[in-house]
């Protein structure tokens, strides 16, 4: 049994490049201190090779600093905005493409697409100890057990394909 906690910023990017494709459908702020972030994603290819019927996981990330949001404008000549609350920065949803480290930091690159925005996208960044990875049913995953879940799921795809 893998431990289910993930730490390190490098296993923390690798998360949300696990939960690529996925969306982050609801957020908040959350623990006795206020600095928990508590992410609601859903993706449902990836929840239901758990159980049938599954869409979504939960992420609770400890002692978070440092929330922003650096949109990608709709208008190239735009500056970007600095978004830095949770309700500014995940209404609308953010759909996860990739996690990475820069500079010491997590960041996240995200699409956005309603057309009510001003912007595209953006770079979600923070700083962050810990986060731990639950399904609808409250049972929580490693990293190692994501990873294993979407390789299993590129690997039925990818034989799907090859039939078509």
């Amino acid at each position: 049994m893998h431990s289910q906690a993930v730490t390190g910023l490098e296993d923390l990017a690798g998360l949300f490049s696990v939960l690529h494709d996925g969306t982050i459908v609801d957020a908040m702020t959350d623990g006795t201190d206020g600095t928990d972030l508590v992410l609601l994603v859903k993706i449902p290819y990836l929840a239901a090779r758990i159980q049938t019927g599954l869409t979504t996981f939960g992420i609770r990330f400890s002692s978070v600093e440092d929330l922003t949001l650096a949109t990608w404008p709709n208008d190239p000549a735009a500056v970007p905005d600095i978004l830095r609350t949770v309700a500014e920065i995940f209404v609308p949803p953010l759909d996860i493409l990739s996690g990475d480290v820069v500079a010491g930091r997590l960041e996240v690159a995200c699409n956005q697409s309603s057309p009510k925005s001003n912007y595209c996208g953006g770079t979600l960044s923070f700083l962050t100890t810990s986060a731990v990875v639950t399904d609808q049913n409250g049972k929580s995953y490693a990293l190692a057990d994501l990873c294993d879940l979407a390789e299993g799921y590129w690997k039925d795809w990818s034989e799907r394909s090859s039939k078509a």
